[in-house]
């Protein structure tokens, strides 16, 4: 399916087949069995649902409200909210400005936010984030995760089953649970509550308070 569109919105429902989809504005409804997508959209809200699809996405400004079976999605958005469902994948996300709420069961994410609040909720995959203003919550059961926002400002809160961490942060508060993992943490300026069950943990901080636990590893 190959749909080009000037202006208008679309409801698209399709058992299964690739679909590639450019649309100068409009808002989008789009029910798919199984399938690869690709869209490209000048402004306007997408709702998606499907059961296994690959999904690469460039969106000006609009909403989105994805739930999808399996596959890896690539998004590139302006500015919006998203809400985003997905059973299992990578996903590679870019946004300019907007919330973001993400659900996966397992797969890598690779996320760069302008500005805007981020709630991420990931069985098993390793995370990394870049560069942002907002609060971020933050669940991982198992994965390595790469935070940076050496410039940027937020409030974190970090709880993650078993993994690595490598944390960055400019100005913000930040509660940090960690299973079992290394940890290496530099913070500008803020308080910092770490609660760690096991492993070794480096930690350079310019200002501001610290309430660490440590059940076992070495600290410096």
């Amino acid at each position: 399916m190959d749909i080009e569109n000037g202006s208008g919105n679309m409801d698209i429902e399709n058992g299964r087949g690739n679909m590639t989809i450019e649309n100068g504005s409009g808002n989008m409804e789009i029910e798919n069995g199984s399938c690869n997508m690709a869209i490209e959209n000048g402004r306007g809200n997408m709702d998606i649902e499907n059961g296994s699809c690959n999904m690469a996405i460039e969106n000006g400004r609009g909403n989105m409200d994805i739930e999808n079976g399996r596959g890896n999605m690539t998004i590139e958005n302006g500015r919006g909210q998203h809400d985003i469902e997905n059973g299992s994948g990578n996903m590679d996300i870019e946004n300019g400005r907007g919330n973001m709420d993400i659900e996966n069961g397992r797969g890598n994410m690779d996320i760069e936010n302008g500005r805007g609040n981020m709630t991420i909720e990931n069985g098993r995959g390793n995370m990394e984030h870049r560069e942002w203003q907002g609060d971020m919550d933050i669940e991982n059961g198992r994965g390595n995760m790469d935070i940076e926002n050496e410039n940027g400002r937020g409030n974190m809160d970090i709880e993650n089953g078993r993994g690595n961490m490598d944390i960055e942060n400019g100005r913000g508060n930040m509660i940090i649970e960690n299973g079992r993992g290394n940890m290496t943490k530099e913070n500008g300026r803020d308080n910092m509550d770490i609660e760690k069950g096991s492993g070794n943990m480096t930690i350079e901080n310019g200002r501001g308070n610290m309430d660490i636990e440590n059940g076992r590893g070495n600290m410096t």
